[in-house]
């Protein structure tokens, strides 16, 4: 999801709403990421349709893991006020 093409996608709005559902329920949930997505089509032959979206959800890295950026709650509320306002 480090990718360009990974980043557009993440910043759709179906890809925002995926955000604020582990975002919202990270109690119940436990700490989650979108490790990637699927886009896929049906053949359209009944009737044309846009592609669709599949957000593969995994656990976010630990606290103890290396590549793991530690964040405040604070600078959470505050990069989700910024992405859903």
């Amino acid at each position: 999801m480090d990718t360009d093409e990974g980043k557009a996608i993440l910043s759709s709005p179906n890809g925002a709403g995926v955000a604020y559902l582990l975002f919202t329920h990270k109690r119940q949930l436990g700490r989650k990421t979108m490790s990637k997505v699927t886009v896929f089509a049906d053949d359209g032959k009944k009737q044309p349709r846009p592609p669709s979206l599949v957000y593969h959800v995994a656990g976010a890295p630990t606290e103890g893991d290396q590549s793991s950026v530690k964040r405040s709650e604070k600078a959470e509320a505050m990069l989700a006020r910024r992405v859903f306002e």
